[in-house]
């Protein structure tokens, strides 16, 4: 929360120090966040992402089947893969780039809900098979959690300025008029 306190109205900070947090507790080599439009996801915030995967990353994300971001997609609390390389989802054009270009292995995403509607997702990657661990899989499920309430403070900051913003312009449009 002093993340939000110390950047009022911006996410961007909330979400990198978040995923900061997430990749160096959960070993990872490097993270993603991705928000959710109800059909693409979009990566709003990287983390240690290799630059030719990060490009690929800068395009909307539209979920491949059996993919991690599918799973999450269709409701799974969390997706984790020992090895992507050996998996179906990841032997198409699309799945390979995670491979290929981010040099993934071992991948882990979870979703970021509030009641059943899904926000986006976090998602972590190391580039050696080395799969995360239970208490792992909690510490990132945790910090989702944390990230959809930041979202929800940083919403309701944002209505309380602008409340607060058209009460003074009435107030000093009042002014202006007497």
């Amino acid at each position: 929360m002093g993340v939000i306190n110390s950047s009022p109205g911006k996410l961007a900070p909330v979400f990198d120090a978040m995923l900061e947090k997430a990749t160096t507790l959960c070993e990872a080599a490097y993270g993603t966040l991705f928000t959710y439009d109800g059909e693409c996801f979009h990566a709003v915030a990287l983390r240690g992402v290799p630059a030719a995967f990060a490009e690929a990353l800068s395009a909307p994300v539209r979920a491949e089947p059996g993919a991690a971001l599918y799973r999450i997609e269709r409701g799974e609390r969390f997706a984790h893969f020992a090895d992507v390389a050996n998996e179906a989802a990841y032997k198409g054009p699309a799945g390979s780039v995670l491979v290929e270009l981010g040099g993934a292995r071992s991948a882990l995403a979870v979703p970021l809900r509030r009641y059943d509607a899904l926000l986006g997702a976090f998602a972590i990657y190391r580039q050696e098979v080395h799969p995360f661990s239970e208490k792992q899989i909690a510490l990132l499920q945790n910090f989702a959690a944390q990230a959809v309430i930041g979202w929800r403070t940083l919403g309701s900051l944002r209505r309380r300025a602008k409340l607060w913003s058209s009460e003074l312009w009435a107030e000093v449009g009042d002014g202006v008029k007497g």
